[in-house]
């Protein structure tokens, strides 16, 4: 099997050759090419060149395009700040006010911002590698969007004091996110991989993720099947256990899950309805530990989770730089050995 055989096996619930391996690896490749964040971050053609490194470099089953959680944001109008050796950050919020909403204006994924180097990071890693590894780009999902367009700080102040307007704002994202969500099908994309950090119950609370956000999130997944994305992929970093029902009920493919989650009562509890992704600790143990530690506790992901198929070994979150390249060769390794029952 080639990797996107291998992964599309595990998505169908079917035992690959083995288990596929695909981290939350993208401007970590930077660092392959001996790049700057901030370049890769602004150059499609950076960007992809990076990102093929990386995969035939470990020999990842998949490539995951995409940097940074604002780059929505920042095509709607919020200011970056560019670190040279770190993804861009918000400095600057578009909705500063709320009562500025009404002329925010929605992006063309195709002209505005830094949407265009994504898209087109993506054509040229499905051109350079489509047949043989999964395809899949980030977007933001409707509530980190939000947060990107009116701060961290300000949008959950807003959901105590101003529901009406967070439900108003993140029905906006939603068709912003509809709208770049096709474009990246339209670049040859396998699936989408929608990131949702601020969903966390460490961030919100489980109730307003059931009402509020989830519905949209169902809403956004559902139009991009329509539209013909082939899987969409929800990532909620954190401890997500007390809303893993309803991140099932979205109709995600793929559940993301981070470090804190038990991959074994994970894959009991999603009962077929979506695969795995997941989760070694992208700090502790991938960053900071040893090759043998890498492989120990990749063997314990795969045994707990990986038989009948539905697992993607990967990384909790973002595979940090200066991970060592030994310890993401010991994961491949780990794939290739241990074979669940």
């Amino acid at each position: 099997m080639n990797g996107k055989q291998r992964i599309l096996a595990a998505l169908a619930m079917t035992r690959p050759d083995r288990t596929p391996v695909f981290p939350i690896a993208h401007y970590y490749t930077a660092g392959l090419k001996g790049m700057p964040v901030s370049v890769f971050a602004t150059g499609g053609e950076k960007m992809a060149s990076a990102l093929l490194a990386g995969y035939e470099r470990f020999g990842w089953d998949g490539i995951n395009p995409g940097c940074d959680v604002a780059v929505e944001a920042e095509a709607m109008g919020s200011q970056l700040e560019y670190p040279e050796q770190a993804p861009p950050h918000l400095i600057r919020p578009a909705l500063e006010l709320p009562e500025s909403a009404p002329f925010l204006r929605k992006p063309h994924p195709l002209k505005d911002g830094r949407m265009p180097v994504v898209v087109r990071a993506t054509q040229l890693c499905v051109r350079e590698a489509g047949k043989e590894a999964f395809i899949g780009p980030f977007t933001m999902g409707p509530f980190n969007c939000a947060s990107q367009v009116r701060g961290v700080e300000n949008l959950l102040t807003d959901v105590l004091d101003r529901p009406g307007f967070v439900g108003e704002l993140l029905d906006f994202c939603t068709e912003v996110l509809l709208d770049y969500g096709k474009a990246l099908i339209d670049a040859g994309a396998d699936g989408v991989f929608l990131g949702e950090a601020l969903c966390s119950p460490g961030m919100i609370s489980p109730k307003y993720y059931r009402d509020t956000v989830a519905p949209r999130q169902k809403r956004l997944i559902g139009d991009l099947k329509k539209y013909g994305a082939g899987f969409v992929l929800l990532h909620i970093c954190g401890n997500v256990k007390r809303i893993l029902p309803d991140m099932l009920e979205t109709g995600a493919d793929i559940l993301d899950l981070d470090w804190q989650m038990d991959m074994g009562e994970s894959k009991q509890a999603a009962d077929g309805k979506a695969a795995l992704r997941g989760n070694l600790d992208p700090s502790a143990t991938l960053l900071s530990g040893t090759p043998e530690l890498v492989y120990e506790r990749s063997v314990e992901v795969i045994r707990a989770a990986g038989s009948g198929g539905g697992l993607i070994l990967g990384s909790g979150c973002d595979v940090a730089p200066g991970t060592p390249e030994a310890n993401l060769d010991a994961m491949l390794a780990a794939a290739r050995a241990a074979i669940p029952a």
